[in-house]
């Protein structure tokens, strides 16, 4: 009758706490409805579970129960499994092991990711998609299990994951160890003791003599399988160097091959060379300054363009192109070089002759200057000090020489000629580059000699003489 009554007390308390856990389900299943799919819980409350498109069933974490050995079961309600979904396992930090069972072939992103307790795990070759970061944050000594030539174990070897392979028996339907049953949950179990048979008494032994032993062959080991080596992570491209002229054109094509092994997603890019672009494709507007590849093949052939803007300097510049590969804590990178020609000097001066009266007033007052974006000038007198020139129309700014970044103007200021005699002068004009300067002539004629005459008449004395 006791007994009766703890079974009772222990059904009553269940119906309480399912009474209290039906609302919140129903709650989860509502959000997880508006905002994906609705969450299904498994008829033990181990698993939560979606459904897919095709009708399939996708585990998207556990119920309302803690493993450390997860074994995943092939189908729930008579449905099978073919998923583990997205942050199914996410964090799990009670999570040691997980056995999944050939039923499924996808395992999507971050389903495992920082389950940091997370010794091994055993994927079958049913198993074809594993997305990124799915074991991201997981302990160095995580192994996967799994056979051999199977997607699991190409997905180890380019993420730098430990894998064993080899053997059938890792993909064995898990069963996790039974959990003892205390009598306050359920009725007493009263363990009858087995008795012990006793002992026949051997008769003694005729003194018939005891035929040779052969010894029984020590059995050999089997040896254990080979791991498959994992490739060499290493960058081959088909150029180490472009050349550009200055107006952005490539000498010998734009284009670069490359061949990536050892890893699954590599990246290049430009190095902050802002006058340089990339693009998976031959068009310039699509370029960017970086661009990545993926494939989980672990040997991958691919292309890309580069692309220069033009060079306005007169001096030649260097960018570099860098290609990135990654498995684990593993990386190499592998430079390309891009050298631009510098741009031809230019230097536009319109007036070659400037005249200038005695007065100092010139027939020219200002020089428009154009370099077309290579660079910037100087303006110089020459060394004749009754020349100077200005930015401005201020005079008062004027001096022996002046200098422009770009395009400019300038301005001339000439003395007056205090001689008779006309003197000429020259105004230098010089491109930063210095490999080409112009120079103006400056002619100025002199002073005119001016003849004064007094016409005051002075009125002789008439003395009569």
């Amino acid at each position: 009758m006791e007994r009766k009554k703890r079974i009772l007390k222990k059904l009553l308390s269940y119906i309480l706490v399912l009474t209290l856990i039906i609302p919140y389900i129903g709650i989860v299943a509502e959000t997880k409805y508006v905002e994906a799919k609705e969450i299904y819980f498994s008829p033990d409350l181990k698993w939560m579970y979606t459904e897919t498109d095709d009708g399939t069933i996708e585990i998207s974490g556990t119920g309302f129960f803690y493993f450390t050995d997860a074994g995943i079961p092939s189908s729930i309600a008579g449905i099978p499994v073919t998923s583990i979904g997205y942050e199914a396992f996410y964090s799990n930090s009670n999570l040691i092991s997980a056995v999944l069972p050939d039923s499924v072939t996808n395992i999507s992103e971050w389903a495992f990711a920082y389950c940091r307790r997370l010794k091994e795990i055993t994927i079958p070759d049913s198993v074809i998609s594993i997305g990124e970061n799915t074991f991201k944050g997981c302990p160095d000594t995580l192994v996967i299990y799994t056979p051999s030539g199977s997607y699991a174990e190409n997905y180890a070897k380019m993420n730098g994951i430990k894998v064993q392979t080899g053997a059938d028996d890792f993909l064995e339907t898990f069963t996790p160890s039974p959990s003892p049953v205390k009598d306050e949950d359920f009725e007493e179990e009263v363990i009858t003791p087995t008795p012990t048979p006793s002992p026949t008494p051997t008769p003694s032994p005729s003194p018939t003599p005891s035929p040779a032993i052969t010894p029984s062959p020590t059995p050999t080991a089997s040896p254990s399988p080979t791991p498959s080596p994992v490739p060499t992570l290493q960058i081959d491209t088909n150029i180490s160097e472009l050349s550009v002229d200055a107006q952005g054109r490539f000498i010998s094509g734009n284009k670069i091959d490359l061949s990536v092994t050892g890893s699954y997603s590599f990246k290049a890019d430009t190095n902050s060379s802002s006058w340089l672009k990339i693009c998976k494709k031959n068009a310039s507007e699509s370029a960017s300054s970086e661009i990545y590849f993926s494939d989980y093949s672990g040997e991958t052939k691919e292309c890309f363009y580069v692309f220069a803007s033009e060079n306005t300097s007169t001096i030649s510049r260097k960018g570099k192109i860098t290609v990135t590969a990654e498995n684990g804590d593993k990386k190499i990178t592998e430079t390309i070089d891009v050298i631009q020609d510098a741009a031809k000097a230019v230097l536009n001066v319109p007036v070659s002759k400037i005249t200038v009266n005695a007065k100092g007033i010139t027939s020219i007052a200002s020089v428009d200057v154009k370099t077309q974006k290579t660079g910037g000038f100087s303006v110089d007198n020459g060394g004749y000090s009754w020349i100077k020139v200005g930015s401005s129309t201020s005079e008062s700014n004027a001096r022996p020489n002046i200098s422009f970044e770009a395009d400019g103007t300038f301005y001339i200021f000439v003395s007056k000629n205090p001689s008779d005699a006309a003197r000429t002068g020259k105004i230098i004009i010089k491109h930063e580059s210095g490999e080409t300067e112009q120079s103006i002539e400056v002619s100025q004629e002199g002073a005119k000699a001016v003849l004064t005459v007094d016409t005051t008449s002075k009125m002789a004395e008439n003395d009569g003489t």
